[in-house]
């Protein structure tokens, strides 16, 4: 079954489609028939379109986000996958190319960082099937757009190019300001541990601070301890 794409591929129609996708695996009634027919236009495409059709990383934050959430849903509500199988099994096919949630995340979106290393440490020789689909630029704020199906996972939502700046903007200051908690009689900043597990993305402790202070408007607090919140993996998916 051949995507009905013009030669070029536009980034707009491609995140149309990953959204689509999307909002079908959202609804509370599952139109299969029509499910099935977005899965299948998404594993037809050319892998021109994952290339020559996202031309910055602002079609491919969108793109690939959109993906990891849907693959997310699809893998746990139609494929019956729980971790730690969900992330590490091949089983989303995009443009003739089986994908795992690790490739999209660690891979793409994180620009072959190895999973386990704190953000500090590129895989020295990353897969082929990801080469050439990563970002530019490491965007720290994907971490609150990706969502793992946990009760402390940020929300899902649809990403957009156009829109994308805003939306991961909000999405960061929703996260941290609501998993986020100041003790100023203590001087301890107790954070959502999602910004330990992947400190070498955003920099560091310090530069984690400086972020809490800006996104809470707290500029004391760069002078504080850091705390850890426990992550609440309790299924919600």
């Amino acid at each position: 079954m051949q995507a009905n794409f013009p030669n070029d591929f536009e980034h707009a129609a491609l995140i149309s489609l990953s959204q689509k996708w999307l909002h079908q695996l959202r609804r509370r009634e599952i139109d299969r028939a029509g499910l099935w027919r977005t899965r299948e236009q998404l594993a037809a495409l050319p892998r021109s379109a994952l290339t020559d059709g996202l031309p910055d990383d602002a079609a491919r934050k969108a793109f690939w986000i959109n993906c990891y959430n849907a693959g997310f849903l699809f893998l746990r509500k139609h494929v019956q996958l729980s971790p730690p199988a969900i992330f590490r099994q091949r089983r989303l096919v995009l443009a003739g190319t089986a994908f795992s949630l690790d490739d999209i995340e660690h891979g793409i979106l994180r620009k072959h960082r190895i999973k386990w290393s704190l953000g500090w440490l590129r895989h020295p020789l990353p897969p082929r099937h990801t080469r050439g689909l990563e970002l530019d630029r490491l965007d720290p704020r994907i971490h609150f757009a990706l969502n793992c199906g946990a009760r402390s996972c940020p929300p899902i939502a649809s990403y957009s190019a156009e829109q994308i700046e805003t939306q991961l903007e909000w999405a960061m200051h929703a996260f941290l300001e609501s998993e986020t908690a100041v003790d100023h009689e203590r001087r301890t900043v107790h954070a959502s541990r999602l910004l330990l597990w992947y400190q070498g993305d955003f920099g560091g402790s310090r530069q984690i601070k400086a972020l809490l202070a800006r996104v809470l408007g707290m500029p004391r607090i760069v002078s504080y301890r850091l705390r850890w919140q426990p992550y609440d993996w309790t299924p919600i998916v």
